[in-house]
């Protein structure tokens, strides 16, 4: 053995060290890159917006409602896009026993979104919407809460009645830590909605309770 040649098992260390580092800095550039969603309800627009619409009833002419919505916004603080879908996990108006609860009941993209029944594109730096809930205020009978599901009219037929609800939400998708979101939502028989946003599951669930 030359007298300048490295011993077998420096080699392996050295070349053990080098795929330790490049797996490393692979892991760290995926993980400081990777989509970073914050979700929010704040007060007014673009979180609560309404909007009319058009009913038909049977044998008469076209009539004007209008539908209050109550929305997720989710901000990607990431470097890549994130691509997501919205469930609701929770749902019990207060003082009663939940309706939902750890499950996962899909929710709508906002209008301008990418289609409701796929996932939401949401770049760097860009805020984009769920709904959440909605109000509708119905021109041949009394306002009803709605959830913006496909699935949930199948599940529970009868309407929701309008009162004082806690929800709770959550957006996940490939490549990014999911992320929940829970409000307090009061609706009235006047079609107006009042909300604002919770801390965390455990403090929804104790007012949910009460």
């Amino acid at each position: 053995m030359s007298a300048t040649s490295n011993p077998i098992w420096l080699t392996l260390l050295i070349a053990g060290v080098g795929s330790a580092l490049t797996l490393l800095v692979t892991f760290a550039t995926w993980f400081f890159r990777r989509p970073n969603l914050h979700l929010s309800i704040s007060q007014g627009a673009p979180n609560l917006v309404t909007v009319p619409y058009r009913v038909k009833p049977d044998g008469g002419s076209n009539r004007g409602g209008q539908a209050t919505w109550l929305r997720i916004s989710a901000k990607n603080n990431g470097w890549r896009t994130a691509k997501g879908r919205a469930f609701l996990i929770f749902l019990c108006r207060r003082g009663d026993a939940p309706i939902i609860d750890r499950e996962a009941i899909d929710l709508w993209a906002s209008a301008g979104g990418d289609g409701h029944r796929h996932e939401l594109q949401i770049p760097r730096g860009v805020v984009r919407h769920f709904d959440l809930a909605s109000v509708l205020d119905q021109p041949s009978g009394p306002p009803k809460l709605v959830l913006p599901s496909e699935y949930f009219p199948h599940r529970w037929t009868s309407d929701l009645a309008l009162g004082s609800y806690v929800m709770g939400a959550v957006v996940v998708g490939e490549g990014f830590d999911s992320r929940e979101v829970w409000c307090l939502v009061e609706t009235s028989p006047t079609a107006t909605m009042t909300y604002r946003q919770l801390p965390n599951r455990a403090s929804a669930e104790k007012l949910a309770r009460a």
